[in-house]
């Protein structure tokens, strides 16, 4: 049998990734991995990446990084951005995941808030989880979050810092803007599939080459015990804050999910609202004393 194509994976934060990454592992050797597993994007404006412990430095690629040898690496992933990905495998040879924006930051949230306080001492002084432990509101509210909480996936796939500020959120005016540079990007990958497509495993499957099979692993929702927070976490106002950090990521995801799913634009808001819904209905099981909300999203711009 021949080798899997080799490829890269490019592993936006809550989108099933971890999934993907364990059924990649299952047919490439430890020898044809690339060891780096980020790149500065995930960071924001942080710069201190000297109290990174050793490890982690070493699997973290900054611009200003020589690129490591690729040679005999069939297989790249890792919380790494489009420019930094591209330096080690062709665009065409990428593949990535999307979800439901409002759903991706809700699970997001989540697993900042109950990261064990041991996972974060090797990224040194960067400690956003601490925005997130004071909830949901205060974690949306942080400038110094916005890298996290703000349109996520278009900032994983967008390099212009014009319209994309690494310290505060990208400003609404310029949603629409950064999301056809995001749709563009997505449109050169080898490879770009949606979580709640029941046709993404065999999707990846056959860009890869081999029979994926899908691997459960949660890290955030895996354990019933509630989360305390102060006070409900998806009030009407919070619900809106919510909306507004993803107005770029859902004119994304409506586009790619109206590709894949061959549904039209109402059918797709209809489908993404739903899956928002459901996730909040989740988040409310494992926050303490949550209210969460039923009503249908605001309408989202047409891409």
């Amino acid at each position: 049998m021949s080798e899997p194509r080799a490829v890269g994976f490019l592993h936006i934060p809550k989108t099933a990734g971890m999934s993907v990454r364990a059924a990649l592992l299952e047919h490439y050797p430890a020898h044809q991995v690339g060891n780096i597993r980020y790149d500065e994007r995930l960071f924001g404006p942080f710069t201190e990446w000297h109290t990174f412990a050793p490890s982690l430095r070493a699997e973290t690629l900054l611009p200003s990084d020589p690129t490591p040898p690729t040679d005999g690496q069939r297989l790249q992933l890792g919380h790494i951005s489009l420019p930094g990905l591209q330096r080690l495998v062709p665009g065409d040879r990428i593949l990535t995941v999307l979800r439901e924006p409002r759903a991706r930051l809700l699970s997001h949230h989540l697993y900042w808030a109950v990261r064990p306080v041991e996972q974060n001492e090797a990224f040194g002084t960067y400690q956003v989880q601490r925005f997130a432990q004071r909830g949901l509101r205060a974690f949306l509210e942080a400038d110094a979050a916005a890298h996290q909480h703000d349109n996520l996936q278009c900032r994983m796939l967008v390099h212009e810092p014009a319209l994309i500020p690494a310290d505060r959120p990208i400003p609404e005016a310029r949603h629409a803007e950064v999301a056809a540079l995001a749709i563009e990007a997505v449109t050169r990958l080898g490879l770009v599939s949606i979580v709640e497509d029941p046709a993404m495993w065999q999707q990846l499957s056959e860009f890869v080459g081999r029979p994926l099979q899908h691997v459960r692993t949660n890290v955030t929702e895996a354990s019933d015990a509630p989360v305390a927070f102060a006070g409900p976490q998806l009030d009407p106002a919070t619900v809106a804050l919510v909306e507004a950090r993803n107005g770029a990521d859902l004119i994304l995801y409506h586009h790619v999910a109206r590709v894949r799913l061959g549904l039209d634009a109402a059918a797709v808001m209809a489908f993404a609202n739903h899956q928002f819904v459901s996730q909040a209905e989740r988040y409310g099981r494992v926050t303490a004393g949550v209210s969460t909300t039923t009503a249908p999203a605001a309408p989202v711009p047409a891409a």
